[in-house]
């Protein structure tokens, strides 16, 4: 019945209750059978509550994971699995505001897929979910350091978030990007789509 000492008052309670009734004072007292009646109306309230209290705790720990679950896809986009925007306006703001503070670079790159609309009309939104989840997968591997964050800005754009990066580190990135992008290569419908 009890539970990590929550109840130790309560607990303490109904041991002197039992004292009482196995007493020779209780034997004696003309009340002792509806003392007995109320102290095993008690326990069972007390047992129930325990329960209760248990019951709560394992549905808190459900709720705080299921929470936990609800944050990780509140910032993530379901169709790439890197971050969304929300994520990096979030991230943003904290890294501007560190940046000015401790003079530090920030670095941020935009990629928009070339031709994208025209590839998703020709070949259906499959293979345009297809090209934009190995274009995440590239852009998201290059956020390499803690601090960074690569993101699905909208659509076909996406958003590298560099802090503590130069103009020159930056671009460097942006043309490793841009080469394992342009090696890519897709076929649909029997066509090849680079």
């Amino acid at each position: 019945m009890p539970i990590d000492g929550l109840f130790e008052s309560e607990e303490s309670m109904i041991r002197h209750g039992e004292e009482i009734l196995v007493s020779d004072m209780a034997k004696e007292n003309p009340l002792s059978g509806e003392y007995e009646l109320l102290l095993k109306n008690y326990k069972k309230m007390f047992k129930q509550l325990c329960r209760l209290v248990k019951i709560n705790d394992r549905q808190q720990s459900k709720l705080s994971q299921a929470n936990t679950v609800l944050e990780i896809h509140s910032k993530h986009d379901p169709l790439t699995g890197i971050f969304n925007r929300r994520a990096f306006n979030e991230l943003y703001e904290r890294e501007w505001r560190r940046s000015i503070r401790y003079g530090h670079t920030l670095s941020i790159l935009m990629f928009d897929i070339d031709r994208f609309k025209s590839v998703n009309d020709r070949f259906g939104h499959q293979a345009g979910d297809d090209i934009l989840k190995h274009t995440a997968r590239i852009i998201g591997d290059s956020a390499r350091r803690e601090g960074d964050l690569a993101a699905r800005f909208g659509g076909e754009e996406f958003i590298l978030l560099l802090p503590d990066t130069s103009g020159q580190g930056a671009f460097s990135i942006a043309e490793n990007i841009r080469k394992a992008t342009a090696r890519m290569s897709f076929h649909f419908d029997g066509q090849e789509v680079s």
